[in-house]
């Protein structure tokens, strides 16, 4: 009997030591083997990094005016938590945030969808919702207030982009929004850029200048570096104490060319001319549909013409940057689409490309057996048929007269230009005509890159169409239509005054009046300049030109005489100019009567149809205001009214008010 206890006591024996064995194994696995990542997985669970977001850089105008800046925002976010009770907490901050129910933003499914998004990145807090409060919101003080109920929970202080001055060059500045790209593109972006820049919820910029310059090398980067804060928490991720803390370093801060001043007066003027030139065609009888499209969209371009630089740049309607966050469904969405840049849309340009066609005449020899023509208000000609064409002022049934270039340039006297694209059909033949046209209007800076579409992304970019003999030829194929594959004299006259398979920006036709008033042509910029944190420009724009219109021994590509020029130059001041009785005046001269400035520009009125129905015409005028003694330009400036039923009433009085406030904010800051 003993000995069978004996052995039942040895086995069990046998057996706590082996048991002990094991734990001691274990132990000794757990406590040296991997003692350090258990003791890295403790501190992870007791120790939290929170992120500090770094101020991104300002933006300012010309005369240091802040157009871009931060201010405080709270955030509400959550560490992740095991706490059985996460469902309730959610609950707790619900009620908290959205009391009435209204928000679909804030719900216990949507805080759950967030924390499981950023399920992988268990040690950084997860924001649950976008929109920050207001430093004094009362739902700010019942979340102090209720921190023991609310376990995890987090206000952060983080900086918040802010527009000073509204709307004012929206379509320049872009806005703040959700990084853009999916998950996969999320280690590409960062790798791209050199830093861990990213995460899928930052908040990034979208469109114009706070995108470019968010996705860009670091050392040009509105974007600063962000810091943090390591903070002690307890079991159920409530913050026990604050430990050390990383600086964040703030973004680079934009110097724009821009004038904020003469921008925003601009703006706020724009609105009550639109409406005036709506409330016109109502008068005139215009009803229904077509009064529905008349001066709804419209765009203003300032340049310096000395370098290029953009002073103002408008397009309408606008939006609100920040609503680019908080809206941007809705604006997406907006039948008027205010996310459009319409400085960079393309259009018929209308009377505005009559100087191209002077200069095409020219080179080509066209103009040489021509120097004046009588405009009877219609051009009878065997290429036209028994109808002829008409010149607009037959609607007023009468004609201009004898005319010559400088003449018909201040009357806009389609028949004159007639005659141009008929020399040129003559010398050139009908087959390569309109590449002679095309070749101008692209050496004037039409129909080619103006080099901001890339800076100002997102709003949308068109490099216009310029009327090439291969492209009309393409257009006949397409459409199958039986005709010969060259143009008829008729569509010929229709390029020769801006009509036809052609369309151009404002930006473009700025671009142009640029080298007409200067004889140069540069590259547009907007940015002068970029400053860092510590006040070194780490990058300044430098005026490239990239054309000159005078043909000189030293610029053997030139296309005219500087005597050439200067006569093209009087026909354009003389658009502006009263020059005898009624319709002998420029077409620009009521809008500018009485001007104190030296100002030339050119108005257009450009025909729109849909189908064969007529819709009313775009208006546009494009031109330069100089010194009164020097006449050296200062400004050039390009309006384009959408629908808006003629340069003359709806574009040239824009470009009256972009002069007379230039010169006056010119003369009020002392010709600075």
């Amino acid at each position: 009997m003993e000995n069978v206890f004996q052995r039942r006591l040895n086995a069990v024996a046998v057996l706590v030591f082996v048991a002990l064995a094991v734990i001691v194994f274990r132990l000794a696995y757990v406590q040296i083997v991997h003692g350090a990542d258990y003791r890295r997985d403790a501190d992870n669970n007791r120790f939290r990094e929170v992120p500090r977001e770094a101020p991104r850089g300002q933006i300012v105008d010309a005369y240091g005016v802040i157009l871009a800046t931060n201010q405080p925002g709270y955030f509400i976010s959550m560490h992740h938590t095991r706490s059985p009770e996460l469902a309730n907490i959610l609950a707790r901050l619900v009620e908290i945030l959205d009391p009435s129910g209204q928000d679909a933003r804030v719900s216990v499914e949507e805080f759950k969808r967030r924390l499981h998004a950023a399920r992988f990145r268990r040690w950084y807090p997860v924001r649950l919702y976008d929109e920050h409060l207001e430093f004094g919101d009362p739902r700010l003080v019942q979340i102090e207030e209720r921190r023991m109920e609310l376990p995890g929970v987090i206000v952060q202080v983080q900086p918040v982009r802010s527009y000073p001055l509204g709307q004012t060059a929206a379509h320049v500045l872009g806005g703040m929004g959700i990084f853009p790209y999916r998950a996969e593109r999320l280690r590409e972006v960062n790798e791209q850029f050199g830093l861990q820049r990213y995460q899928l919820d930052s908040i990034v910029g979208r469109f114009g200048l706070e995108y470019t310059y968010d996705f860009i090398t670091p050392n040009l980067s509105l974007r600063g570096v962000d810091g943090g804060q390591l903070v002690e928490v307890d079991h159920l991720s409530r913050t026990v104490q604050e430990l050390e803390q990383l600086d964040p370093i703030p973004g680079n801060d934009l110097h724009l060319t821009l004038d904020a001043a003469l921008q925003q007066e601009i703006e706020a003027w724009l609105p009550q001319h639109l409406q005036r030139a709506r409330d016109a065609a109502y008068a005139a009888g215009m009803r229904g549909a077509d009064l529905d499209l008349v001066a709804r969209e419209a765009a203003v371009v300032a340049l310096d013409p000395r370098t290029g630089a953009v002073l103002m740049m408008l397009s309408y309607p606008a939006f609100r940057p920040m609503d680019i966050l908080t809206d941007y469904l809705a604006l997406y969405s907006d039948p008027a689409r205010p996310l459009d840049n319409k400085a960079f849309a393309a259009f018929p340009p209308g009377s505005v490309f009559k100087p191209v066609t002077e200069i095409a005449g020219i080179i080509s020899g066209a103009k040489d057996t021509m120097p004046t023509v009588v405009c009877t208000g219609r051009l009878m000609h065997p290429w036209l048929g028994e109808q002829g064409k008409p010149c607009w002022i037959e609607y007023y049934r009468t004609g201009h007269g004898v005319v010559d270039d400088i003449a018909a340039m201040r009357v806009s006297c389609n028949v004159y230009y007639y005659h141009v694209a008929f020399q040129m059909i003559t010398r050139l033949g009908n087959a390569t005509v309109l590449d002679a046209f095309a070749n101008v209007a692209s050496f004037l800076g039409l129909g080619v890159s103006t080099g901001l579409g890339s800076e100002l992304r997102g709003f949308g970019y068109e490099r216009g169409v310029l009327p090439t003999s291969e492209r009309f030829r393409g257009i006949i194929r397409q459409t199958g239509e039986r005709r010969p594959l060259n143009p008829y004299p008729g569509e010929v006259a229709d390029i020769a005054i801006g009509q036809g398979i052609q369309t151009y920006s404002p930006m473009h036709m700025a671009n142009l009046m640029t080298m007409l008033a200067t004889g140069h042509r540069y590259e547009n910029y907007i940015v002068d300049r970029i400053v860092s944190p510590r006040g070194e420009v780490v990058h300044r724009t430098r005026p490239e030109r990239l054309a000159s219109l005078v043909r000189t021994p030293e610029n053997p590509a030139g296309l005219i005489t500087a005597e050439q020029l200067v006569t093209l130059q009087e026909g354009l001041r003389q658009v502006t100019q009263v020059g005898g009785l009624g319709l002998n005046s420029g077409t620009a001269a009521g809008a500018f009567r009485g001007a104190t400035y030296f100002v030339a520009g050119k108005t257009g009125t450009a025909e729109v149809f849909r189908g064969r129905r007529a819709l009313p015409s775009h208006g546009w005028f494009a031109g330069w205001g100089a010194d009164p003694q020097t006449h050296e330009p200062e400004i050039v400036v390009s309006v384009f009214v959408r629908h808006g039923r003629g340069g003359s009433a709806a574009a040239a009085p824009i470009a009256r008010q972009v002069l007379d406030t230039y010169f006056r904010l010119r003369a009020e800051r002392g010709n600075r």
